[in-house]
């Protein structure tokens, strides 16, 4: 590269730098756990003057890891202006997935060239904004983070996000977007057995695929539009989730069968979902499902759910459950 130093003498110095730079076992300090294995840097423009950094360049071939996954080969424009560093016209792979900004994966463009896809200022409380898409990556990994039994996570995972907030205070996040997660054995999450024994069926029957949008805001993620799928049923409805974990949702469900009997359809459901609906309390690790039968249990209040002191990690599940 050209290293240009320009000092003169009833002015501010100024350091400027053009050129490439190959990165190798590189950690980001910006409150994000990420680690660059390598990549290659063509810095068009960096310059230092009277204590100030701005510049920006390309990002080629970048390959590390982020939150534990695999990340790249990715490639981005980056810009860098008084600690707030900026990335946009951002492609690339996350865990044998790709990821891209937001606004470019909803216009099914390549490139994208309006929003930065994450802005972050690289001083504590670290503010950031953060708009992206993530299509068809390997959800095994984020699975296995929901439960600690020994059975092994897996599916498929698209999700769209769209979040500010700090890394500080993370319960002060807000944003929304889309999850949708498929050909997962959900079975191994403790909620889901809970619901699947309420219906009297065992783990040769398992929820596989969910989808929902989702609001972050207050301390809490509100779902909207929840659509849980099983071969043989499916649960839709809404609910909210605490940041401590209390689950708060109320879901009707539909039969795969009759689904596909249009002229009957409304009927059933308009029939059934006075009679029979669930209700999920508690949290995560202990969740509480109920089955609401019955015509009198629309006047029948919900049992109160009092806090419970916290538990211990759960214990594995042996491989041949």
């Amino acid at each position: 590269g050209v290293l240009e130093l320009n000092a003169p003498h009833d002015g501010t110095p100024t350091v400027r730098f053009q050129g490439s730079l190959t990165i190798v076992n590189a950690a980001l300090e910006a409150g994000l756990p990420i680690v660059i294995q390598s990549a290659h840097a063509e810095i068009e423009d960096l310059v230092m003057s009277d204590g100030h950094l701005r510049g920006w360049g390309r990002i080629e071939d970048l390959y590390g890891n982020c939150f534990e996954s695999d990340l790249g080969p990715v490639r981005a424009l980056v810009s860098y202006v008084d600690g707030v560093l900026s990335v946009e016209d951002f492609s690339g792979s996350f865990e044998r997935g790709t990821i891209s900004p937001l606004d470019a994966a909803l216009n099914q463009s390549e490139i994208h060239r309006g929003r930065p896809a994450l802005t972050i200022e690289l001083r504590p409380p670290f503010p950031y904004h953060a708009s992206i898409s993530l299509k068809e990556m390997d959800a095994s990994r984020w699975v296995d983070g929901i439960s600690s039994d020994a059975m092994e996570g897996s599916g498929v995972l698209s999700l769209d996000a769209d979040l500010k907030g700090d890394l500080n205070e993370l319960v002060e996040t807000r944003g929304s977007g889309k999850v949708h997660l498929s050909q997962s054995r959900l079975w191994s999450i403790p909620l889901f057995r809970e619901l699947l024994r309420e219906f009297n069926l065992d783990h040769t029957v398992v929820f596989d695929e969910i989808r929902f949008d989702y609001r972050i805001g207050e301390g809490a993620i509100q779902m909207d539009e929840i659509n849980l799928r099983s071969p043989l049923l499916q649960l839709v409805g809404e609910g909210s989730l605490s940041m401590e974990g209390d689950l708060n949702h109320q879901l009707e469900v539909h039969y795969s069968l009759v689904d596909k009997i249009a002229p009957l359809r409304r009927l059933f459901y308009l029939i059934q979902n006075v009679f029979v609906s669930v209700s999920i309390r508690g949290d995560l690790s202990r969740p509480i499902v109920r089955l609401n039968n019955g015509l009198f249990s629309l006047f029948r209040k919900d049992p109160e759910i009092r806090s419970s002191l916290p538990l211990p990690g759960l214990s594995p599940l042996p491989r041949r459950f």
